[in-house]
């Protein structure tokens, strides 16, 4: 799971160029991954695929700690 701590995009240097100018969050990430010259597309899909194999590793232990509970 993700906390809620972290920091916000205003407080980035790098990305509060972009936020301030109304931007959110993601598309102030995928400006200045486009500025930098790497391709948000593929940062985005390695992004979703290291979500993905975390669900699916944690799957197991999820379902398991379901099973206390009547209502799923």
């Amino acid at each position: 799971m993700v906390g809620d701590d972290y920091t916000p995009v205003w407080e980035i240097p790098s990305l509060n160029k972009y936020y301030s100018q109304g931007f959110t969050a993601k598309q102030s990430f995928y400006q200045y991954l486009e500025d930098i010259g790497k391709d948000p597309t593929s940062v985005f899909d390695d992004i979703d695929s290291t979500i993905r194999e975390v669900y699916l590793s944690k799957l197991k232990k999820m379902r398991e700690s379901l099973s206390q509970y009547h209502n799923r």
